[in-house]
């Protein structure tokens, strides 16, 4: 017998385009079963990032691959870890595995940026 639940969260993601001459970046939000948008010939996807179901405490949402930060720490990265089967935060190489929720609540993060559109953050 089929057990039927229902989906608590939203599944869509944020594809990341970068022009081939300009080097110019943009990014669109599809939901799951959407076909991802084509911009043209000389617009190439480098990132499809999937949402984590969460926001930050500005009520941004937040992605696979954004860049974080909370008062008290470096950047760190929107990971996703197949291991924990989690969203996870990647702070200089280190793992902090199953962070949202148990270690800080999402609502202290801040979303300061991507590694797609802003990766000098983590330099920081």
């Amino acid at each position: 017998q089929l057990i039927k639940t229902e989906m608590k969260r939203e599944l869509k993601f944020r594809i990341t385009y970068q022009h081939e001459d300009t080097g110019r970046i943009t990014q669109r939000i599809i939901e799951l079963g959407q076909p991802i948008p084509h911009l043209g010939e000389r617009w190439f996807v480098i990132g499809q990032d999937q949402f984590t179901g969460l926001k930050d405490k500005n009520g941004k949402e937040i992605y696979e691959e954004d860049i974080i930060k909370t008062e008290t720490e470096k950047a760190m990265q929107v990971s996703w870890n197949v291991h924990f089967a989690s969203f996870c935060l990647d702070r200089d190489g280190w793992m902090f595995t199953h962070y949202f929720g148990e270690a800080v609540d999402p609502e202290q993060l801040e979303v300061i940026g991507n590694i797609w559109e802003n990766p000098e953050l983590l330099k920081s």
